[in-house]
């Protein structure tokens, strides 16, 4: 089965223990491609994100405005992507065909993890879900 690529935004995310433990994670798990995808300023911070993380360097872009960023998501096939900005999450996941996740610290009511958590693992169900029903679809 094909990799899912996951994108994230560093800036605000990094800083964050519970966030750069999730993302070291996926970044070690061969089932993910992983992207940053950042239109941030701070070039220098956001590639040191990259190495710590592993990534080739063609996996990290950095882009100037919003509408660049989401143009780098749709151009790069990111299927979840991890976004610090609610509105931001709102329009990927809006305007292309990929989950835009926001990045908060709220707990999920019944599971003892942040909610961004518990939406990527559904996130994965349903890619998953989508690709095996893909398959069936071609089969008959």
């Amino acid at each position: 089965m094909d990799k899912i690529k996951v994108g994230i935004e560093v800036t605000d995310n990094w800083t964050r223990g519970d966030f750069r433990q999730f993302v070291m994670s996926i970044s070690k798990n061969t089932a993910y491609e992983l992207y940053i995808i950042s239109n941030d300023d701070i070039s220098a911070y956001i590639v040191a994100a990259g190495v710590v993380l592993g990534l080739p360097t063609d996996r990290v872009i950095i882009t100037n405005f919003t509408d660049d960023k989401i143009d780098a998501i749709t151009l790069n096939g990111i299927q979840i992507y991890l976004e610090n900005l609610k509105y931001v999450a709102d329009r990927i996941d809006y305007e292309t065909d990929c989950y835009g996740i926001f990045v908060n610290e709220i707990p999920d009511r019944f599971q003892a993890q942040p909610t961004y958590i518990v939406d990527f693992d559904r996130a994965v169900i349903q890619i998953i879900k989508d690709k095996c029903e893909g398959i069936e679809a071609q089969e008959e």
